[in-house]
C-alpha cells in the first residue's frame, strides 16, 4: 500500500511525541501496538511502571548521536542495551480523556496526544534521533517537497505514497490536495484556532497533487502553523458522516498517521495499532 520509508518516518515521530507526553503521573494507559525497529523512540523504567523518553543528544563527535538510555553508534540504534525488533509494543500513560476528539475545536493536549498518532500535518518538525533535539526545520509531511515562487505564495507537492486509513469510509484511498484545501478552509471558520490562520487569503487544488496557499500579505510563521498539531490534515468524507469529529468512532476513521487507533475504554486505556 505505500513504502516502509514513508511510514517509518512518520512511525519514529509519533513514538517520540507519545514519550514525551507521558511525563509525570498518568491516570489511564496507552499503547502502541506493532511497533518497532527504528521506530522505538520510549522505553519502559522500572519505578512503577512509567514512560521515560529517551531523548538523543547531539555530540560534537563524528561517532553518532548519544542518548539518555540509549545511543546510536555507525547508525545503529540501541535502546536499554537492546536493538529495537518490528512487531512489539510500547505502553505509556495519559493523564485523562480526551474532552473531544476534534482536534480544531480543542486547546487540550489530551486531545493533541492521542490524534498526533492517527493524523499528519502537511509538513512537520523533525523528531527522532537523527534529528538531535532542537531541530526547528520543518521537513516533508504529507506534503514531499514545495517551494515558494513570492513571499505571498507557497506550493505544495502531496507524497503520492501518502494515504488515508483502509477503515470505514476511507478504504485505504489517497491523501488528495483537495483534502488539504477543506482542512484549512475548515481551520478558518472554526475556534480556537482560527487567528492564527487569518492571514490565508486562499487554498486551491488545481490537481490531486498540488496545494497553493496565497496570502493577504507576507507571513513568517506560515510554515511553524502549518506544520503544528492544530493544523492535522483530516479527511471530508469523516466529517460529513458524523457531522464533526468530536467522537471516538470518527477518530477510528481518521487514519493519515502511521498507527489506528484500535480501542478506547473510557478512564481505562486507549490502544493504537500500527498500520501494514
Amino acid at each position: 500500500m505505500q513504502t516502509s520509508n514513508y511510514w517509518e518516518r512518520r512511525a519514529r515521530r509519533r513514538t517520540f511525541l507519545g514519550g514525551t507526553g507521558a511525563a509525570g503521573l498518568g491516570l489511564a494507559s496507552l499503547a502502541l501496538v506493532g511497533c518497532g525497529g527504528d521506530d522505538d523512540d520510549t522505553g519502559s523504567s522500572a519505578n512503577g511502571g512509567s514512560t521515560t523518553a529517551i531523548t538523543p543528544v547531539p555530540t560534537p563527535d563524528t561517532a553518532g548521536v548519544k542518548g539518555v538510555q540509549g545511543k546510536i553508534i555507525n547508525g545503529e540504534e540501541k535502546y536499554l542495551g537492546k536493538t529495537p525488533v518490528k512487531g512489539g509494543s510500547v505502553s505509556n500513560t495519559y493523564t485523562a480523556d480526551p474532552p473531544t476528539w476534534d482536534i480544531h475545536t480543542t486547546t487540550s493536549f489530551n486531545t493533541f496526544l492521542p490524534i498526533a498518532y492517527t493524523s499528519s500535518p502537511l509538513i512537520q518538525y523533525g523528531y527522532g534521533p537523527e534529528h538531535g533535539t532542537a531541530d526547528v526545520n520543518v521537513n516533508p509531511g504529507i506534503a514531499a517537497s514545495w517551494e515558494q515562487p513570492d513571499s505571498s505564495t507557497m506550493t505544495f507537492k502531496i507524497d503520492p505514497k501518502a494515504t488515508w486509513t483502509a477503515r470505514g469510509v476511507m478504504n485505504g484511498r489517497a491523501i488528495k490536495a483537495g483534502d488539504i484545501k477543506f482542512t484549512y478552509e475548515r481551520l478558518l471558520k472554526m475556534a480556537p484556532y482560527a487567528g492564527l490562520y487569518a492571514p490565508i487569503d486562499s487554498v486551491t487544488a488545481p490537481d490531486d497533487q498540488t496545494v497553493t496557499i496565497k496570502l493577504k500579505a507576507p507571513y513568517a510563521p506560515l510554515t511553524n502553523y502549518l506544520a503544528h498539531y492544530y493544523a492535522l490534515i483530516v479527511p471530508p468524507e469523516v466529517v460529513d458522516k458524523y457531522g464533526d469529529l468530536k467522537t471516538v468512532e470518527s477518530a477510528m476513521e481518521l487514519g493519515s498517521g502511521p498507527y489506528e487507533l484500535e480501542e478506547f475504554k473510557a478512564g481505562q486505556s486507549m490502544k493504537f495499532k500500527r498500520r501494514a
